[in-house]
Protein backbone atom coordinates (compact mmCIF):
# COMPACT_ATOMS: atom_id res chain seq x y z
CA UNK A 1 0.00 0.00 0.00
CA UNK A 2 1.41 3.39 -0.99
CA UNK A 3 1.54 6.44 1.24
CA UNK A 4 -1.12 8.12 -0.89
CA UNK A 5 -3.48 5.17 -0.41
CA UNK A 6 -2.82 5.19 3.32
CA UNK A 7 -3.45 8.93 3.51
CA UNK A 8 -6.65 8.54 1.49
CA UNK A 9 -7.96 5.78 3.77
CA UNK A 10 -7.07 7.73 6.92
CA UNK A 11 -8.81 10.81 5.53
CA UNK A 12 -11.97 8.89 4.69
CA UNK A 13 -11.91 7.23 8.11
CA UNK A 14 -11.47 10.57 9.86
CA UNK A 15 -14.28 12.19 7.90
CA UNK A 16 -16.59 9.26 8.70
CA UNK A 17 -15.64 9.44 12.37
CA UNK A 18 -16.37 13.16 12.50
CA UNK A 19 -19.70 12.56 10.74
CA UNK A 20 -20.70 9.86 13.22
CA UNK A 21 -19.74 12.05 16.19
CA UNK A 22 -21.71 14.93 14.71
CA UNK A 23 -24.77 12.76 14.05
CA UNK A 24 -24.71 11.18 17.52
CA UNK A 25 -24.28 14.58 19.16
CA UNK A 26 -27.11 16.11 17.14
CA UNK A 27 -29.47 13.22 17.88
CA UNK A 28 -28.69 13.09 21.62
CA UNK A 29 -29.03 16.84 22.13
CA UNK A 30 -32.46 17.45 23.66
CA UNK A 31 -31.95 20.83 25.26
CA UNK A 32 -29.53 23.71 24.90
CA UNK A 33 -26.84 23.88 27.61
CA UNK A 34 -26.00 27.15 29.27
CA UNK A 35 -23.15 29.20 27.82
CA UNK A 36 -20.67 28.49 30.62
CA UNK A 37 -20.96 24.72 30.23
CA UNK A 38 -20.66 25.01 26.47
CA UNK A 39 -17.51 27.16 26.70
CA UNK A 40 -15.83 24.80 29.16
CA UNK A 41 -16.65 21.77 27.03
CA UNK A 42 -15.41 23.45 23.84
CA UNK A 43 -12.09 24.40 25.45
CA UNK A 44 -11.65 20.84 26.70
CA UNK A 45 -12.31 19.47 23.20
CA UNK A 46 -9.98 22.05 21.66
CA UNK A 47 -7.14 21.07 24.01
CA UNK A 48 -7.73 17.36 23.33
CA UNK A 49 -7.77 17.92 19.53
CA UNK A 50 -4.58 19.99 19.68
CA UNK A 51 -2.64 17.26 21.47
CA UNK A 52 -3.97 14.60 19.10
CA UNK A 53 -2.67 16.67 16.19
CA UNK A 54 0.71 17.18 17.86
CA UNK A 55 1.13 13.52 18.82
CA UNK A 56 -0.24 11.88 15.66
CA UNK A 57 0.06 14.28 12.73
CA UNK A 58 3.51 15.73 13.43
CA UNK A 59 5.39 12.38 13.40
CA UNK A 60 3.52 11.29 10.27
CA UNK A 61 4.41 14.56 8.54
CA UNK A 62 8.06 14.29 9.56
CA UNK A 63 8.22 10.67 8.36
CA UNK A 64 6.76 11.53 4.95
CA UNK A 65 9.23 14.40 4.60
CA UNK A 66 12.09 11.91 4.90
CA UNK A 67 10.79 10.11 1.80
CA UNK A 68 11.23 13.16 -0.43
CA UNK A 69 14.11 12.84 -2.89
CA UNK A 70 15.40 16.40 -2.35
CA UNK A 71 19.08 16.42 -1.61
CA UNK A 72 19.58 12.83 -2.72
CA UNK A 73 22.98 12.35 -4.25
CA UNK A 74 23.25 11.12 -7.81
CA UNK A 75 25.14 7.88 -8.25
CA UNK A 76 27.08 7.88 -11.51
CA UNK A 77 27.87 4.24 -12.07
CA UNK A 78 28.11 4.57 -15.84
CA UNK A 79 24.59 3.23 -16.37
CA UNK A 80 22.85 6.51 -17.19
CA UNK A 81 19.65 6.71 -19.21
CA UNK A 82 19.01 9.96 -21.05
CA UNK A 83 15.37 10.83 -21.66
CA UNK A 84 13.56 13.59 -23.51
CA UNK A 85 10.76 15.10 -21.45
CA UNK A 86 8.01 17.38 -22.74
CA UNK A 87 5.70 19.05 -20.24
CA UNK A 88 2.12 19.66 -21.29
CA UNK A 89 -0.79 21.14 -19.39
CA UNK A 90 -2.07 17.88 -17.89
CA UNK A 91 0.67 15.38 -18.65
CA UNK A 92 4.33 14.65 -19.13
CA UNK A 93 5.62 12.95 -22.28
CA UNK A 94 8.77 10.97 -21.47
CA UNK A 95 10.65 9.32 -24.33
CA UNK A 96 14.08 7.73 -24.54
CA UNK A 97 16.64 10.31 -25.71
Amino acid sequence: MTIQTTAWLLTIGGVCLIGVVFAVTALRNQKSPDAGTLVNRSYRIRTWAFWIIVVVVTPVMLYTLTLLPYGATAHDDGNVQIVEVTGRMWQWDIEPG
